[in-house]
């Protein structure tokens, strides 16, 4: 006689009755960490990168001034609308072969379009090299872009503490907010990762 609902005891029944309880909330919590980690908008709380060095770029086309930075031997890159600028590379702390990611750091101009650091100033960041500080290496799928003759639709940046991923991600050329076009390529800097039209002297 085979077995089904009607012929089970009432505590087989509620046993099954409680299996099923357990699996569905169990799948239903497992959906909503999913969502909420892939929905998540800055870094993990844990997460510390190595600020390894700050540079000048190694581009020919770069603009070289002179400056009262002695962590960058007093000297600065200056952007085509006279910003200054430098590279930070940053690794993770737990891996010392890993590769060094890099991120622009520059001027912003104020309501009266003078330039002026907010943050990240030269001399202050020279004394976390070597120090581990609150960031994260982020990777999300973008829509395409080109380094060279390659076409990617990957990208990834540094994100620090505070930072909103969709926004750093924005600030760099690509937003995650858009479909994928394929007719719809950017090209990249492939020492900054930065976009060429946006940052022509980078």
């Amino acid at each position: 006689m085979p077995v089904t609902i009607d012929t089970l005891s009432p505590s087989l029944y509620a046993l099954q009755s409680w299996v099923l309880l357990v699996y569905y909330s169990a799948k239903h919590a497992f959906y909503s960490l999913s969502k909420t980690k892939q929905m998540r908008d800055g870094i993990m709380d844990t997460s510390v990168l190595k600020l390894t060095q700050i540079k000048l770029s190694s581009s020919a086309n770069a603009t070289v001034a002179e400056s009262e930075y002695k962590a960058l031997d007093n000297k600065i890159n200056m952007t085509s609308d006279n910003r200054e600028y430098y590279i930070a590379a940053f690794q993770d702390p737990t891996n010392p072969f890993g590769f060094e990611r890099n991120r622009v750091f520059s001027q912003n101009s104020n309501n009266d379009e003078v330039n002026e650091w907010r943050g990240a100033h030269p001399n202050v960041i020279g004394s976390f090299v070597g120090k581990t500080v609150p960031a994260e290496i982020v990777t999300r799928k973008v829509p395409p872009y080109q380094i060279g003759e390659r076409t990617l639709t990957t990208y990834t940046c540094v994100v620090l503490k505070s930072e909103s991923i969709e926004s750093v991600f924005r600030a760099n050329g690509h937003d995650l907010s858009l479909a994928n076009p394929v007719d719809d390529v950017i090209t990249v800097n492939a020492e900054t990762g930065e976009v060429v039209d946006a940052a022509e002297a980078i």
